[in-house]
């Protein structure tokens, strides 16, 4: 389900590709990748907006361009 956004106003590409359920705007993480090559992206939904809101996002594609959140799947963390 994409964002409702008024259609009367030019909205910019990262308002349009963003879904409901989403932690921040499509577009706004690494050129080039996808929810879908996420390691947040579990069972076609969210877990950072899950993490940031306190429940549970809507089920989204997993085409959509990647948000700022984005993490690659696979990647470990350094220990702090």
């Amino acid at each position: 389900m994409k964002l409702d956004i008024h259609p009367g106003i030019n909205h910019p590409e990262h308002v349009i590709r963003t879904h409901a359920g989403m932690a921040h705007f499509a577009t706004t993480g690494p050129d080039g990748t996808w929810c879908s090559e996420c390691a947040l992206f579990i069972r076609r939904r969210c877990a950072k907006y899950e993490q940031l809101a306190g429940r549970q996002g809507k089920v989204f594609p997993a085409e959509t361009p990647s948000c700022k959140y984005f993490e690659p799947k696979g990647k470990t963390h350094e220990p702090r």
